[in-house]
């Protein structure tokens, strides 16, 4: 049973409205937006009955803002008050219930922080249906006799549902006992499309991966430092306590390789790093490069903000804000804007793959230019 000790949702996700694995990139706000005139409208005018005035509209935005800079991990370099005039300049009172999402998008925009995003509650609502299609494309078979392979994906949960996320941690750890033995001499773990999530479940669902004792940590605006420690049983994140399953692989020395591209974004990318600070070595393409926390705000009109609040840091304490580089690059003719796990090529087929297997087998693989 997983026990939470603080109930703030730290999540470590590429926002929703800019998750081409996701089937709200179809209805994403950018693509709802039109133009009428000079001002910009937005096409989906259902998500943005929640204002009954403009005074409300514009407490909207200013709630918005107000957010963003209290979190904003940045936010005593970050030059505020010249944004929030840039802002209503742009969008001046009063204002009227199309503007506002334009508004915020704006500012987020202004922030130049990829990782910061700004989610509609129509979207929201959809967050079962992206965990939904995250948990049955999560999947393991072996390779070969003494290797085996392992597709993780994300998850994400704004409420803490302790189901939710025990059911995503059990799904992980029972593909890995599907293919684990003593006899096994590699793992190749699939990071690509990996678009994050919730730092403490997938912490804790990768956790036989992992070493005891610290893995990472991560710091906010303020310098204030929280350790990512894997206990016996027991994995602590952000102020989260997770009962981990214990359970420990089979062949504790066996060679993991890890595939990552552009798909693979925040907590896919920590996952990754994690991993290779233990010795595996990454395949494939860069990372997106959103390495970082973001804590998601609910505003007026249940639409939530989610904020760069802290970066992660390794443990030499140097910070990880940039894109993963794989260790091996091989080029790869997915579409990383689009997930479809029917379009991932056969193993045989898979030049990422194959890689791997080369290295897992002590052959030579060459890097892509």
């Amino acid at each position: 049973m997983a026990s939470i000790k603080y109930v703030t949702v730290a999540l470590a996700l590429m926002g929703l409205s800019a998750m081409p694995s996701y089937s709200l990139a179809k209805e994403s706000f950018a693509a709802q937006s039109v133009s009428s005139g000079s001002a910009t409208t937005i096409g989906n005018a259902a998500a943005l009955q929640g204002f009954d005035s403009h005074a409300e509209a514009k407490a909207c935005l200013e709630d918005a803002l107000l957010k963003m800079e209290a979190l904003d991990f940045k936010r005593y370099s970050r030059d505020w008050p010249a944004i929030k005039r840039a802002v209503f300049e742009k969008y001046p009172a009063p204002l009227y219930k199309t503007q506002v999402y334009n508004a915020i998008n704006y500012a987020v925009e202004l922030t130049e922080e990829k990782h910061t995003s700004f989610v509609p509650a129509y979207q929201l609502a959809q967050i079962d249906d992206y965990n939904k299609a995250n948990q049955e494309a999560i999947t393991s078979f072996m390779l070969k006799d003494d290797i085996a392979y392992l597709k993780v994906m994300g998850y994400l949960s704004l409420d803490n549902n302790i189901e939710h996320g025990q059911a995503y941690l059990s799904s992980v750890l029972r593909a890995i006992k599907q293919v684990d033995s003593a006899s096994l001499s590699g793992w190749v773990i699939d990071l690509r499309f990996h678009r994050g999530g919730v730092m403490s479940w997938i912490y804790a669902a990768m956790s036989p991966f992992y070493p005891r004792g610290r893995l990472a940590y991560t710091v906010n605006a303020s310098g204030n430092k929280r350790w990512v420690i894997n206990g016996k049983s027991h994995l602590s994140s952000l102020g989260y306590g997770i009962d981990t399953p214990g359970y420990q692989l089979k062949s504790p020395s066996a060679k993991v390789a890890v595939l990552i591209n552009g798909g693979t974004a925040s907590m896919g990318e920590v996952t990754g790093l994690t991993l290779q600070q233990n010795q595996a070595k990454l395949f494939g393409k860069p990372s997106y490069g959103v390495i970082s926390v973001v804590t998601p705000n609910v505003l007026l009109d249940d639409s939530q903000i989610w904020v760069t609040s802290d970066i992660f840091l390794d443990l030499a304490g140097n910070p990880v804000d940039t894109v993963l580089t794989p260790d091996f690059l091989v080029d790869s003719p997915l579409d990383e804007n689009v997930f479809d796990a029917s379009l991932l090529p056969a193993p045989e087929d898979d030049a990422v793959i194959q890689a791997a297997l080369a290295w897992i087998d002590d052959k030579q693989v060459a890097s892509a230019d």
